[in-house]
């Protein structure tokens, strides 16, 4: 699981978490994030080393 850092003293964070629709084979999540600067849609698997922008 990636870890993915938040700041807590704004209204940023992680908005939704979806797994892939074909989860059992290739295991990726998408997560969509906000910040103080942008929006992004991030992809992971159990097997990364870091976050993947979408």
């Amino acid at each position: 699981m990636t870890t993915i850092p938040v700041d807590g003293t704004t209204d940023g964070g992680l908005t939704w978490v979806a797994l892939s629709p074909t989860y059992t084979e290739d295991q990726l999540i998408y997560a969509y994030i906000t910040t103080p600067t942008d929006n992004r849609v991030v992809r992971s698997s159990p097997r990364a080393t870091r976050q993947s922008p979408c």
